[in-house]
């Protein structure tokens, strides 16, 4: 855990050059941001895309790399292992990691440099499906109106699997963004301005800080990519046997009393277009990542095992056990009495 001792008596770490040099470095060619509910300090999970020289579009999903800070064995290791999970309670958090960690260092914060662990993938079709021009950079292109309504799925976009890549980077986080950030940029909202350059802004480096203007264009493309690639990916799940059982928005958020913790006053969340964007990726990335720790030989990165069979002991597969049938089937008559068909991976 050395690493972590000369961040704790310095909450404004800085990335130490020669560690980047050892990983794939983005911080001068990829043009990454992040999409969380506002205020988030523990950013986990960024995105960055970009245009190939081949015409096709490079689209990456970058997770904080807490295994360079969290030493395998060590002390805040065991810490962690003994909790397994950050405890979240309606007026208070406990966290796995320090909070210097989960909330600081390791976090991909807004304007920051900072350590990840990414997946790219190399996407085909997309360029075409978004009506984009060859040749041109992403802040200089048109979004076709046309194409951002809700019904538009890209029909001929796929990802190149061979091409997908795995592995350390370093990275600088340029814009940290809410949801409601992301989807005024995307749609271009009256409120635009006022969204991405509040009044009251939160913290620097926190979710819903301010988007610098001249990030604007490219920041709309990219979002706009990637919403297009979500609804590709969605569709082709569904189309697979994916079975959604989100709530379709009828959520309750409660903001309770100071003192008594009873609820004072609720609002019902709006569902976003950048939240199934993001809900998508991190599906892609998580099928992505297992395919290839089950299928590698050796380690599906540097460092990321120590025996010859890659998923031995270094990473956790989650396996769900096929559905009893028995538990099964009182779901299929509740829904057949509603006149609604059963998907096939119900019936299986």
């Amino acid at each position: 855990d050395a690493p972590v001792h000369r961040a704790w008596t310095d909450s404004q770490w800085r990335m130490d050059e020669a560690e980047a040099s050892r990983r794939r470095d983005l911080r001068p060619s990829h043009t990454v941001f992040s999409i969380d509910p506002p205020g988030c300090q523990d950013i986990d999970d960024a995105m960055s895309v970009r245009v190939m020289p081949n015409g096709n579009v490079e689209v990456g999903v970058h997770i904080a790399d807490v295994t360079y800070f969290v030493r395998d064995g060590g002390a805040l290791d065991g810490a962690a292992r003994a909790r397994g999970e950050t405890l979240y309670l309606p007026h208070a958090r406990f966290d796995m990691l320090p909070k210097l960690l989960s909330a600081d260092v390791c976090s991909l914060q807004g304007g920051r440099d900072r350590y990840a662990v990414s997946v790219m993938w190399e996407v085909e079709g997309l360029l075409e499906a978004a009506g984009f021009a060859q040749g041109q950079p992403l802040s200089a292109q048109a979004i076709p109106v046309k194409n951002l309504r809700e019904g538009y799925v890209p029909k001929s976009v796929r990802v190149h699997k061979p091409k997908t890549w795995f592995g350390r980077t370093a990275l600088h986080n340029r814009a940290a963004m809410t949801y409601a950030q992301a989807d005024a940029l995307l749609h271009d909202r009256r409120n635009k301005a006022a969204m991405l350059d509040p009044q009251a802004p939160p913290p620097p480096g926190q979710a819903g800080a301010p988007v610098a203007r001249a990030l604007w264009p490219e920041l709309r493309a990219g979002v706009y990519l990637l919403a297009l690639f979500s609804r590709s990916l969605k569709a082709g799940r569904a189309a697979a046997g994916a079975l959604d059982l989100s709530s379709d928005g009828r959520e309750l958020d409660f903001e309770l009393a100071a003192q008594t913790l009873r609820p004072e006053a609720y609002e019902e969340p709006e569902h976003l277009e950048a939240h199934s964007t993001v809900e998508e990726l991190m599906i892609l990335a998580n099928g992505s990542v297992a395919e290839k720790v089950l299928a590698s030989p050796t380690p599906a990165w540097p460092g990321a095992g120590k025996s010859a069979d890659a998923h031995n002991g270094d990473a956790v597969l989650r396996s769900h056990q096929p559905t009893p049938a028995r538990e099964v089937e009182p779901v299929l008559r509740v829904l057949e009495g509603a006149g609604i068909a059963a998907v096939a991976a119900l019936q299986a």
